[in-house]
């Protein structure tokens, strides 16, 4: 069972270089909306900046700059807590 776990995670990191298991610098955000209370989500990135991207591809924008352009968050209204 250990071999084939340990064969998978050597198949994930050779075709995907930026996967949890390869890069030690990932870490999980969670972002909300302070205003709504909604959580938008833990996404699992190298910065605050590509984890918001994340957050913006998910709800279907390009980034997330695209998103501020069509809905526009207040100052503060965004927060992004770092889980690890």
């Amino acid at each position: 069972m250990n071999n084939t776990r340990n064969m998978l995670k050597q198949m994930v990191r050779e075709q995907s270089p930026k996967c949890e298991f390869s890069n030690p610098s990932m870490h999980s955000y969670r972002i909300t909306n302070q205003v709504s209370g909604v959580n938008l989500g833990i996404y699992k990135a190298d910065s605050v900046h590509n984890a918001l991207d994340a957050m913006a591809i998910d709800a279907g924008y390009r980034n997330y700059s695209e998103a501020e352009s069509v809905a526009p968050a207040i100052s503060g209204e965004i927060v992004i807590v770092k889980l690890k």
